[in-house]
């Protein structure tokens, strides 16, 4: 009688520790795999240079040389690949034709918007990303040997792609190409509103990507 009950007492407690430890295990699991999908590439910082080509019947294309530029962008990871982001651009221009632009002698492009995009990647190293941007444009114009300078206002649009190579999580080397649409709100006779009004450009970057690697929980 007292083996039976030292039996059945044992077989209990066996029953019992077999499904804690069952409950444990799933949950550390359960853990682990959160935790890899709250892990990834939360964050990450551009810098490019880029060259703008303009073209078109506008005031960029007919009147102004363009020259290099920059673009830094920093973009927010919200949900596995999908991003929006914050960017920030400039490039000088030489004027070559001041009968068609006024008496100036060199402009600052400048850009301030946001960007949305999506990452496709193909394998562990190679990526493409696809954005779309809107935002201010200002184009700064002086005069050689003359402090003061005039600025024309305005928005642009720009759609952008970018190929990746990933050296390791942290960074990446890119070459990118976009096209970028200024609208500008100069007061201009209707004769030449469109002409003095719109910038259209093609314009190809290359540039080194920083990611930082974090736990998507602890940020939101």
């Amino acid at each position: 009688m007292k083996s039976s009950i030292f039996r059945y007492k044992t077989g209990i407690i066996f029953v019992f520790l077999s499904v804690v430890s069952f409950q444990l295990n799933a949950q550390d699991k359960t853990t682990e795999n959160a935790d890899e999908e709250n892990i990834g590439r939360f964050i990450s910082f551009q810098a490019t240079l880029l060259q703008p080509v303009a073209f078109g019947d506008n005031f960029a294309n007919d009147a102004l040389s363009q020259n290099a530029g920059y673009k830094l962008a920093l973009r927010f990871y919200l949900y596995k690949d999908l991003f929006l982001g914050v960017e920030v651009g400039s490039f000088s221009a030489d004027v070559e034709n001041k009968a068609l632009v006024g008496d100036f002698d060199d402009s600052n492009a400048n850009t301030y918007g946001v960007t949305a995009g999506y990452s496709f990647l193909f394998n562990e190293t190679n990526a493409l990303d696809a954005a779309a941007s809107y935002g201010f444009a200002n184009y700064r114009n002086k005069k050689n040997n003359v402090d003061d300078r005039f600025v024309d206002n305005g928005n642009y649009v720009k759609l952008q792609v970018q190929y990746n190579y990933k050296f390791s999580q942290s960074l990446s080397v890119y070459a990118m190409a976009a096209w970028r649409y200024d609208f500008l709100d100069i007061d201009a006779s209707p004769q030449i509103d469109d002409f003095i009004n719109q910038a259209q450009y093609l314009t190809f970057g290359i540039g080194v990507k920083f990611n930082v690697i974090t736990d998507r929980s602890k940020l939101w």
